[in-house]
Order: C-alpha cells, then structure tokens, then sequence
C-alpha cells in the first residue's frame, strides 16, 4: 500500500511499490537516478521522478526547503498520483 512520506518543508514523497508505478506511469519503471530494478521506492511529486531508497536519501539530504511555486508543483502531481492510487485501492492513508 502506498503511503504519504512528508519531510519538514522538504519535498515529499510518496512510498510505493514498483508495480504501482509501473501503473500509474503505464511503463517499466527502474530508479530514474541510477537505473537500480527495486521492488520499493519513492515518488517525489515535486520533480515527477521514482527514486530508490539510496538515492531518495541523498536527495533528501541535499533538498533545500521549497518555494511557494514549487508546494503547487508538488500538490498538482502529488493530487493526481494520489487519485489514481485510491482507484487501484493501493492508498494506505487519507490526509483529507
């Protein structure tokens, strides 16, 4: 099930399985940094990109807060991944 990761004014991200990836971009998937093959990683809204969890980390470290344009990037990606995970019944939690 997916669920939401929330960092403090970081971007954030959502963990989700490969297969639902695969899914909601309608392709085979792989870490879009370092091409790893995992069966876990993390959605991160902000820059439409699926990271396993190496390189999720170091992203994260190295985030700086976000902006006030980049929170609406976030939410209208994070809005519609999330949307089409509650279809599937693979969302684990509702912030709403």
């Amino acid at each position: 099930m997916a669920q939401l990761i929330q960092t403090a004014n970081k971007p954030q991200a959502i963990y989700l399985t490969t297969r639902e990836i695969i899914a909601y971009r309608d392709k085979f998937v792989s870490c879009d940094l370092c091409g790893a093959d995992v069966e876990y990683g993390y959605y991160i809204p902000l820059i439409d990109a699926f990271y396993c969890e190496i390189c999720f980390k170091a992203y994260i470290n190295g985030a700086q807060d976000i902006t006030p344009p980049e929170r609406e990037i976030q939410r209208k990606n994070s809005d519609k991944i999330v949307d089409f995970l509650k279809s599937c019944g693979t969302w684990e939690k509702d912030d709403e």
